[in-house]
């Protein structure tokens, strides 16, 4: 996610003439800051508000801003001038909200790290050679915007994902640059919640495919009121920049590299494989959540991650199947059925397995065990099995190709997970 600086004006939604110059901040990793140099409310009345004030809008340049789940973190009265610092939950770039009024979009356009080099597109060419008049070298390097791809979800929404070229540079150095976005057509608003639920479902597809964090770069969202036009009088659409602290963040500097991802955009199906694992999804999202949850953050307690996914590796079945009182061992057996002979492969014996991670989960649920009696290793390799679990089961459900699963079998991470379970089950 970008950084943002504003500096500007700000104030109350109810108490717009009251407005305090100030810095709005938002860095990732670190959340947003307002920094004012002034106060929002009047030093003699009531404080209570303003502390907690929930939303705060403001202005800086021509764009407007909307902040909320905002409260207060430093207050300095003065006799003539206070310092007030509020940490900011939600920014929205470019719109300007009423004090209670709902923030809902019927459109949404995001950029997905790693999204580009997994679809696999490319709209650039060169050309190198020699001048014929002078003998000199030459060469050419262009980039063409390829044709977007559509298609409707079961529930009606329409789903893009667009190609995008641009430039940086001035005369001395240009550099051409391209990319991909994925953009939501609803129809009609909606809560930023729901509409943001398709976004996360894709980051989690990218993700997976991956091997990596397809962390937001932007995240943009419009509404049929934000409405411009130009000088011809033609209507344009605005988009609202969006700005929030994300648990999926990529903490990586190298390139993905293609010959180490599990599967390919074209190995779904392309655009047809993306709607196909949003329809089947829809219903998971909250178990897909818990899933990822534990995949997103650079640290995390081997425990944590490994009950997490056991709690979600039982929902999905108690949601697949329809069944309350089945046994964990059992759900275990059904799924790895479901997974298929790729899961077979991963884990070795599946019995074994099975025993191992209901075992492991039933100390970890009831407490039998101490810090001590728990190696950190067995429920490190158990969570990663349990992760991938999960996932043939997703991929299962899409109905994809046996390629994919194949493509996953090859990957790198995976062969390297295989090799342990190999030697935690025969230890």
């Amino acid at each position: 996610m970008r950084e943002l600086t504003a500096r500007g004006n700000f104030w109350l939604p109810e108490t717009p003439d009251r407005k305090v110059g100030g810095v709005l901040e938002f860095h990732p990793g670190e959340g947003g800051k307002l920094s004012l140099i002034g106060e929002l409310s009047e030093p003699w009345s009531s404080r209570a508000e303003s502390r907690t004030s929930g939303r705060i809008v403001g202005q800086s340049g021509s764009k407007y801003l909307t902040l909320d789940n905002c409260f207060q973190t430093y207050h300095q009265m003065g006799s003539g001038l206070g310092l007030e610092e509020f940490r900011v939950g939600k920014i929205f770039h470019g719109a300007l909200y009423a004090k209670d009024e709902e923030t809902v979009f019927d459109r949404l356009s995001v950029d997905l790290r790693y999204l580009f080099e997994w679809i696999g597109w490319s709209g650039l060419q060169e050309e190198h050679g020699q001048d014929e008049s002078t003998s000199l070298p030459k060469s050419t390097i262009s980039v063409t915007k390829l044709e977007p791809l559509k298609a409707q979800l079961a529930d009606g929404v329409e789903v893009t994902i667009a190609h995008g070229i641009g430039y940086t540079g001035k005369k001395k150095a240009r550099s051409l640059t391209q990319g991909a976005r994925v953009a939501f057509d609803f129809g009609s608003p909606r809560s930023l919640e729901e509409v943001g639920a398709y976004a996360t479902a894709v980051q989690d597809l990218v993700s997976i495919a991956t091997d990596e964090v397809a962390e937001f770069d932007e995240f943009q969202l419009s509404h049929p009121d934000f409405e411009d036009s130009l000088p011809s009088g033609t209507t344009y659409r605005q988009y609202v920049d969006f700005y929030v602290e994300w648990r999926a963040r990529s903490f990586s500097t190298k390139d993905l590299n293609p010959h180490r991802m599990p599967f390919s955009f074209d190995a779904i199906g392309g655009l047809a494989g993306v709607v196909e694992w949003l329809n089947q999804t829809a219903d998971l999202r909250p178990l897909l959540n818990r899933v990822m949850g534990t995949r997103y953050p650079k640290r995390m307690y081997a425990d944590d991650r490994f009950f997490n996914r056991c709690a979600a590796l039982e929902g999905l079945h108690r949601l697949v199947k329809g069944t309350k009182n089945t046994k964990f061992g059992r759900r275990l057996d059904e799924l790895s059925a479901w997974a298929g002979p790729p899961f077979e492969r991963l884990v070795g014996d599946v019995s074994a397995w099975r025993d191992l991670v209901r075992d492991e989960r039933d100390d970890h649920a009831h407490h039998l065990s101490s810090a001590l009696g728990a190696t950190g290793a067995s429920r490190y390799y158990l969570a990663d099995s349990a992760y991938w679990l999960f996932v043939f089961c997703l991929l299962r459900r899409c109905n994809y190709p046996e390629e994919v699963f194949a493509s996953i079998e090859k990957c790198a991470s995976v062969e390297w997970l295989r090799e342990r379970l190999a030697e935690l089950m025969s230890s």
